[in-house]
């Protein structure tokens, strides 16, 4: 049997797994934790030589021997993996396995990389104990070190590693690795992701002396008021030495400041020959300053080990949080306090190096992270690298670590979902200590960071014996934590009596965490009176494409029952890799561009930021609906306002609060909130000093809070917004005079075949009888319009829309025919009301082939002498039992010279009737390519809602307005048409046209996140089986004229 095809066989002289650590010489490099700084260490990052072979035993038997000359051979990048470097390629699946399910085989075409490189031991190191760390190698691999194989280890984001002192030497020595994209392992590594291959984590060297610190565990438990703690120090020495040792260990804990907290600790023992000795250190620490994601103070432990005659042998330090985690009362309670989860899965992923991560970005993310509201992360679905658990530590982010376990496949390996299945490997004997040793290595190496207050079994691998062997021993090995696993906990409400059963037995489930639960189940956990557990869902709100939405209907349910305590938005960031087109255009590739098959597709494109972590909609969205502070009207009128402080361990002091008064758009006063002194969990009502405004004709007036940082944080600059609320004020405004069709130049009416021409001093149109459209519209000599408008309901389709089966928004519509409609004129009728005015009446059914007639569509055009044409529109439905439409509204084309918009409504960014949170009334503007977002796969986008008025306009300044009239519109602008964005699958597909598609809309179907979880709520649908009727005035404007806030008050009577 071949070793990667043996379950049991886990490594060969792996060592055995520990804390993630560096020793240094002497306290001062210690302190400053620096891993460069140590002599003792050595990365070998860097270009290695590389040979790329189609199977394991295509590679030359030579190949590790320091005489072996490579032929054919290139170089590669390490850490990285080798598909994004030039060799093979990548391979996206999400459940499905890519090769036969018939574990542990895999196939014989097994893609092998053999690495080669030089290193130098310093002459230093003579006499120390020289170990071989890799963090990180997908899937197995076998190590040499000058022609002697050192080991041999599999499970690709758990760290692996050997004492290779024997096969070393002082000097330049030859390290090989040969690894095998493929193992029994793959079987457990089926995360919803790329399937990358190499030495994608670092690789170092490092040297100790022959007596060191092998481990160490720190703890820290509170006492019952949550003010003290107690310091538990476990440390593990091992003594390599041909005689016994006489020792001492000492710990001195330092501040912030380096400033010793406690009296020195220390204990003196002695360690024989071959042996590893514990020794227990423990202090009582008083009132020391707690570890939270909101206070993320840190201690620093210098841990000493001295010879017998008092010299330093070594120093090692580890970053200490106090901090406690326990389960009571159905909750998950930190330091005391039910949190809140406002968290998100995080893949590790890089559109260039794959896989490898970079400080610089994880930084970038976690910056982000923070700026955004979150404040936890779950760690899909895999160990992550260790350097983000530092960040986590420092910045202050709760994790849920997982451990690198997923066996999704196995329940589609038959065809179709078969439970037992999925359960196999999960119950199977074969594979007990492949589960165990990858939950193993992940505690041991992360005990120590208090970020972490859960850990997680792994994710989608169905439920069997092999979990409960896991969670007995992580429960023995560390009862400070929760568990958590999604496979048995999301059965908790299961039609299936022995998968309820199975959640009541298992005593170690600490978490209700499901996987994208409807709010009404997730309230049904809320009202339940016996529950014991949090329910904090693992995944929800899965947002692919435009989304997600609804997400206020969670957490309005979070803020109201107090054992739900939140979840983890799937996912952080979109996985595309970067490709470029046929003529160098950069874009992001998913699923299949790789020629990769079976795949699926853009499934992988489902983050809340883009593949450069630029935030997406989404992500504003989230960032709103968490924000931490609070804030309702308690009396307008008399301008109080509650303020309600949501975080559990400071205050708001750390906050400034603006407000400003805004009339429409423009600020008339403004001011700040008096010292926000709110305690944690606390509410103030508090009165905001504005003046009543004086109403003026057709105006609003809206109240804006702002909540900044006072002062610089460690991760946004002082000014960085944390919180955002707007209140319209009940301000009584006088009515718009209208204008007067008597004082306005009086129009010409004229029929010229099927066009109907209607000119003023200033303008001229003309109506097409047999399109039913507008065919000409110029004023001041500027043309306005190719086509249009039209009545149109179809939108492109968001991979949301895509969700559902054959239930699917996109399956309804299209069943329906929306996606396909055409006009039939069926009435055009003109009236002159007035020598100023002129109506147009035209009348359409709208159909699709094979079809009958779907929808009546009625325009009524009023055109005034001044120019401007009011428009009311109605859409009957003709059958009975058609789906819920995909939007309401008129479509226009303009050219493309009219490159600027500007809008009175929601904004700055894109909203729908679900997606609410992170705008407010205003108003914006900007280019029309500015309103696109550019979603990697393109999707229908950029849509504003609650608009008042909106105008495009060329670069000279002409520009046509569009008013309200009665309704709200939403409104969004293209240089693509919905077309246009329906066919393109990537975003260099999309080719700017020299046009502007205009839509004005009565309303539009809310997002939802049907690509994986709830539809959009009924709420936020469209019925077919009403009429839907509005009006809106559309109005020219010159070159030079007022600004279009202007213009947009007063319209004809």
């Amino acid at each position: 049997m071949n070793d990667w095809e043996n379950p049991r066989l886990l490594h060969r002289n792996r060592l055995p797994a520990r804390a993630h650590f560096h020793a240094y010489p002497d306290a001062d490099l210690a302190r400053q934790g620096e891993r460069t700084l140590s002599p003792w260490v050595r990365l070998l990052n860097g270009e290695w030589s590389f040979g790329f072979y189609e199977r394991p035993e295509a590679v030359p038997a030579a190949f590790a021997r320091p005489g072996f000359v490579p032929e054919g051979w290139g170089s590669i990048r390490v850490p990285g993996n080798w598909q994004c470097q030039g060799y093979g390629h990548p391979h996206y699946t999400n459940v499905i396995y890519p090769f036969p399910c018939d574990p542990p085989r895999v196939p014989q075409q097994n893609p092998t990389g053999c690495y080669r490189r030089t290193f130098a031991v310093p002459q230093d190191w003579a006499g120390k104990r020289i170990f071989l760390r890799f963090e990180g190698v997908d899937s197995a691999f076998y190590v040499w070190v000058n022609g002697q194989e050192v080991g041999f280890s599999k499970g690709s984001r758990i760290p692996a590693e050997f004492d290779i002192t024997a096969a070393a030497h002082p000097g330049e020595n030859l390290i090989a690795v040969q690894v095998m994209q493929w193992s029994d392992g793959s079987y457990l590594e089926d995360q919803d992701m790329w399937w990358l291959s190499g030495i994608f984590r670092d690789v170092c060297i490092h040297a100790a002396p022959a007596a060191h610190i092998r481990d160490l565990r720190v703890r820290t438990p509170l006492d019952n008021d949550y003010a003290d703690a107690t310091l538990e120090v476990r440390v593990a020495v091992a003594n390599h030495d041909a005689r016994t040792a006489g020792l001492r260990i000492e710990a001195a804990l330092l501040d912030e400041a380096g400033q010793a907290v406690i009296p020195p600790l220390g204990a003196a023992f002695e360690a024989r020959a071959g042996e590893e000795v514990k020794v227990d250190l423990s202090a009582w620490v008083v009132k020391p300053r707690k570890w939270s994601a909101e206070t993320p103070h840190l201690y620093t432990l210098l841990l000493t080990l001295k010879d017998a005659q008092g010299s330093v042998i070594e120093v090692v330090p580890c970053n200490v949080g106090f901090r406690s985690v326990e389960r009571r009362n159905s909750q998950l309670l930190v330091n005391g306090q039910p949190i809140l989860i406002k968290g998100v899965n995080r893949h590790e992923m890089h559109p260039d190096l794959g896989r490898t991560a970079t400080v610089e970005t994880m930084t970038e993310e976690i910056l982000l992270m923070k700026r955004h509201n979150l404040n936890a992360v779950r760690t899909s679905h895999y160990t992550n690298d260790p350097r983000w658990l530092d960040l986590c530590d420092r910045y202050g982010i709760y994790l849920i670590d997982e451990c690198d376990l997923e066996c999704h496949g196995m329940c589609t390996a038959h065809g179709g979902w078969r439970e037992e299945a999925f359960d196999a490997l999960s119950s199977g004997a074969d594979w007990t200590d492949a589960y165990l040793d990858r939950m193993v290595r992940m505690v041991e190496r992360d005990k120590n960071h208090p970020s972490v207050i859960v850990w997680s079994l792994g994710n989608e691998s169905g439920y069997g014996t092999n979990h409960d062997a896991m969670a007995r021993w992580t429960r023995q090995a560390d009862p400070t934590r929760l568990i958590h696993y999604e496979g048995l906990s999301a059965h908790w409400d299961s039609k299936d009596e022995k998968r309820r059963e199975q959640v009541r037995q298992a005593e170690w489930l600490d978490i209700i965490g499901p996987m994208y639960p409807h709010p009404d189940r997730v309230e049904r956990y809320g009202q339940t009176k016996d529950t014991t557990q949090p329910y904090i869902m693992c995944e929800y709100a899965h947002a692919m494409g435009n989304g997600p939405g609804a997400f206020r209907e969670y957490w309005d349910l979070i803020r109201t029952y107090p054992n739900l305590q939140g979840g983890f938005v799937w996912d952080w960031v979109d996985q595309g890799l970067t490709r470029r087109a046929e003529d160098g255009t950069p874009y992001f590739a998913y699923g299949g561009d790789f020629g990769d098959e079976p795949n699926d597709r853009q499934f992988l494109i489902n983050g809340l930021v883009f593949p450069d972590r630029k935030p997406s909609p989404g992500l504003l969205d989230y960032k709103a609906v968490l924000q931490p502070v609070r804030m309702r009207a308690v009396d307008l009128g008399r301008r109080q306002f509650e303020i309600e402080n949501e975080y559990f361990f400071v205050g708001l002091e750390h906050l400034d609060g603006h407000w400003s008064v805004y009339e429409d758009g423009d600020e008339i006063q403004q001011g700040l909130l008096p010292r926000l002194e709110i305690g944690p969990r606390q509410k103030r009502t508090i009165e905001i000093p504005f003046d009543a405004p004086v109403g003026k004709p057709g105006r609003e007036y809206w109240l804006n809070v702002r909540f900044t940082l006072a002062q610089d944080a460690a991760w946004a600059p002082r000014g960085h917004e944390v919180a955002f609320w707007q209140f319209k004020l009940p301000v009584e405004t006088p009515a718009v005079a209208p204008l007067a069709r008597t004082r306005m130049p009086a129009l010409t009416l004229k029929r010229d075949g099927h066009l109907i021409g209607v000119n003023g001093e200033t303008f001229e149109l003309a109506f097409d009888a047999w399109k039913g459209t507008l065919a000409r519209w110029r004023a001041e000599g500027v043309a306005l319009l190719r086509e249009g408008p039209q009545m149109h309901l179809w939108r492109a389709i968001t991979d949301n829309d895509d969700g559902g089966g054959n239930d699917s928004h996109r399956n309804l519509w299209t069943r329906s025919g929306y996606d396909r409609l055409q006009p039939y004129v069926l009435e055009v009728r003109t009236e002159e009301l007035a020598p100023q005015a002129v109506r147009v009446t035209i009348r359409t059914s709208l159909g699709a082939k094979v079809l009958a007639p779907r929808f009546e569509a009625t325009c009524v055009y009023t055109v005034f002498g001044n120019g401007d044409v009011r428009l009311r529109a109605e859409l009957k439905p003709l059958q009975k039992d058609l789906a819920h439409l995909p939007r309401v509204g008129l479509r226009m084309i303009l050219p493309g010279s009219f490159s600027r918009f500007e809008w009175y409504g929601n904004g700055p960014g894109e909203s729908y009737s679900d997606i609410l949170n992170a705008v407010h009334v205003g108003v914006f503007g900007g280019t029309v390519e500015e309103q696109h977002t550019p979603y990697v796969f393109p999707q229908e986008n950029g849509n504003k809602t609650a608009v008042r008025w909106a105008a495009l306009r060329e670069p000279r300044g002409a520009g046509l307005l569009a008013i309200a009239e009665g309704t709200l519109l939403n409104t969004q602008v293209h240089h693509y048409t919905t077309e246009d964005l329906d066919a393109a699958k990537h975003t260099h597909e999309l080719k700017r046209r020299d046009l502007v598609e205009w839509h004005l809309d009565l309303a539009q179907c809310g997002i939802g996140t049907g690509s994986c979880g709830p539809k959009t709520y009924p709420r936020y649908l469209l019925p077919a089986d009403r009429t839907y009727a509005f009006g809106l005035v559309l109005r020219p404007f010159p070159a030079g004229a007022a600004s279009r806030a202007i213009l947009a008050r007063g319209l004809p009577e």
